[in-house]
């Protein structure tokens, strides 16, 4: 089956807002990147965000992510 493309529309401040506020890059520099490049920046942000705001450190969350992978 083949999808036909809607005509969806791109919200281009939202990426600046984003890029500028939270990422911390310039207009010029928003919008130069790929759509690709900004959503793995974004991407990043948000994982690096979250562990910001429950104060857990990248060692904490494997140890606990371990844990969740045990089968036994």
């Amino acid at each position: 089956m083949i999808h036909e493309e809607e005509n969806v529309k791109i919200d281009f401040s939202w990426f600046l807002f984003i890029g500028h506020c939270k990422l911390g890059f310039t207009e010029k520099e928003v919008f130069r990147m790929t759509l690709k490049k900004f959503n793995q920046l974004y991407n990043h942000y948000k994982i690096y965000h979250d562990l910001d705001m429950k104060q857990i450190t990248f060692e904490q969350l494997e140890e606990a992510q371990a844990k969740d992978d045990e089968w036994l």
